[in-house]
């Protein structure tokens, strides 16, 4: 999980290749991982990637990642809302409610 942090971390300080190399090595240790998907997903949204971002949120939520938490998470909290239709929406394209 830390190499997946490191990734979220440097890429939130404009190191795109260095936050992509610690993802993709993090993701090939502990693909299962909800927490290494988390990362992954911010890192992703920060980058720009939404639908990457949507792909890692699903996954984090299938790994057992608290979906109320992702909800509430201000980055892919937005990624959700716009995945299902919006944030009050029954019927979502990327979640369960």
């Amino acid at each position: 999980m830390v190499a997946a942090q490191a990734g979220h971390f440097h890429g939130r300080l404009g190191d795109k290749a260095r936050s992509a190399q610690r993802i993709e090595q993090a993701l090939r240790l502990r693909a299962s991982s909800p927490f290494v998907n988390y990362y992954a997903a911010l890192a992703a949204a920060n980058a720009g990637e939404r639908d990457e971002a949507a792909e890692l949120v699903r996954s984090s939520i299938e790994a057992g990642y608290p979906e109320p938490l992702l909800r509430a998470d201000p980055v892919l909290g937005r990624i959700i809302a716009s995945s299902t239709g919006g944030a009050g929406s029954r019927t979502p394209k990327l979640v369960s409610n």
